[in-house]
């Protein structure tokens, strides 16, 4: 998630022209809080907030760029590849007095935990608390019931998120290896991205 930063059709564009250029047979992702224009009733909403033009284009035509490139954009479902099971959710906590994309106050975020299934790896926008989740005054910002959910029914292999963007790194447990690959720091600087194999 965050392959943009204003969430506009332009940057989208830019974004998946970069990313089916990369060598992977597979490409998948989960949208995050940047990308407006993938959250189709927050960018109805406030389009005029994040364009600066202030003309709305269309969620469906972002989406279907992704598709035509052989993109796979998970909102709350699963894909599964070479057997494997990859489940991904786009949502983060409201963290602000402000709404972005993909954004819930903290009773309704739930909702959107309890859709999640068993799998070997899990992609969301979200950190869950503990792991990978220190924003800049080392407070961990993750989700507790995230946690939970992904130690009680996902139990993936592996689970990678990004949105808090100073703790990056790989955390492991017995069962799970929790990866932040938040691709840059709060300057929006680009990192040497982390490899997991």
């Amino acid at each position: 998630g965050d392959f943009s930063n204003w969430g506009t059709l332009a940057e989208v564009t830019n974004f998946v022209a970069w990313f089916s250029s990369m060598p992977h047979k597979t490409k998948i992702l989960v949208p995050g809080n940047h990308d407006m224009i993938m959250d189709e009733a927050y960018y109805n909403c406030y389009y005029k907030d994040w364009t600066p033009d202030g003309i709305k284009r269309s969620t469906k035509e972002a989406y279907d760029l992704f598709r035509k490139h052989g993109i796979t954009v998970l909102l709350d479902e699963s894909t599964t590849v070479e057997g494997v099971k990859i489940y991904g959710t786009p949502w983060v906590r409201q963290y602000a007095s402000w709404q972005t994309a993909f954004n819930r106050k903290e009773k309704d975020i739930l909702q959107y935990w309890e859709k999640l299934q068993p799998a070997d790896i899990l992609l969301t926008h979200q950190p869950p608390k503990g792991f990978g989740d220190r924003s800049g005054s080392s407070v961990p910002l993750g989700c507790e019931h995230l946690l939970h959910k992904v130690q009680k029914v996902v139990k993936p292999k592996l689970h990678v998120f990004g949105h808090e963007h100073l703790d990056v790194g790989i955390f492991e447990t017995e069962s799970t290896t929790f990866v932040n690959a938040a691709s840059v720091d709060n300057f929006y600087e680009i990192r040497e991205p982390i490899v997991v194999e």
